[in-house]
């Protein structure tokens, strides 16, 4: 979550750093780089009933994050990973929209990419 004037540290702390002169991350990933390029919440009445999505382009997947009602996290699981690079995701209508990016020189295209995909909003695997 980001607070307008808070210290985040990029690019000198990272998430696997303790530092009091910055804030701490919702979520970090140490074993692969997501790349986050776009993100939406899900709408809901309470904070732990809106989960973010958020679309990684180097991480090929979208990361649906899991928050209580004051924004700690969680879980997190990793979904749409069939796709390859997402540029963004995006809540509209009661669906998810995300757009894929295979073909800006940095991903592996096939064939009919890029396209925007339309998703019914998935819940956790342990739900």
């Amino acid at each position: 979550m980001i607070v307008p004037g808070e210290n985040y540290g990029w690019p000198i702390e990272t998430c696997s750093e303790e530092n009091p002169q910055y804030q701490e991350p919702l979520a970090c990933y140490t074993d692969f780089t997501l790349a986050p390029s776009g993100m939406d919440f899900l709408p809901g009445e309470r904070l732990d009933e809106t989960p973010l999505y958020v679309a990684g382009l180097r991480g090929n997947r979208v990361m649906r994050v899991d928050t209580d009602d004051e924004g700690g996290f969680i879980r997190e699981e990793a979904i749409f990973e069939e796709y390859g690079r997402i540029r963004t995701v995006v809540y509209h209508e009661n669906a998810l929209y995300m757009a894929t990016n295979n073909r800006d020189g940095r991903g592996d295209p096939g064939e009919n990419d890029d396209k925007i995909i339309k998703a019914t909003p998935i819940l956790p695997s342990n739900e």
